[in-house]
């Protein structure tokens, strides 16, 4: 993303996405033995934000973090990281658990957050996001 990151839009825009699509509100626990899907009705997704330490690779770190397995017991099915490359550039990470998000979905989750990412302040990063308001889904699956 170009431009000073608006860390209260980001966070904005992720809690709208995770509200919208139960399946990054779903955990899997084990209830008599059986596992269960729940649905968390309002969850906290934080963001981790860092400077790229020097002497690292982007590629690697980004590489650690896809690696990272999910505890699909406790831990929301995506994860969110963002690197900042310069105080006007960051790259940001979306890390999804196979389990809830498939490949065709991402593509879907990564365009609305960027819509709801879409209407900052002045001067704050937009990257490559397209504005417009997104419309309520039809069918929400579990």
């Amino acid at each position: 993303m170009d431009g000073t990151l608006d860390h209260a839009m980001m966070a904005a825009a992720l809690r709208m996405i995770v509200q919208r699509h139960q399946a990054l509100r779903t955990t899997f626990q084990q209830v008599d033995g059986v596992p269960q899907q729940v649905v968390t009705p309002a969850p906290r997704l934080d963001f981790k934000v860092a400077d790229v330490p020097r002497g690292h690779r982007l590629a690697d770190l980004i590489g650690g973090e896809a690696q990272r397995p999910f505890n699909p017991g406790s831990d929301l099915p995506m994860r969110v990281h963002v690197w900042r490359l310069s105080p006007e550039t960051s790259a940001v990470l979306f890390v999804f658990n196979h389990m809830c998000v498939e490949g065709w979905s991402v593509d879907i989750i990564v365009r609305e957050f960027c819509a709801a990412y879409a209407h900052p302040p002045p001067r704050t990063a937009r990257g490559r996001c397209s504005s417009g308001r997104l419309r309520p889904l039809a069918v929400n699956d579990r």
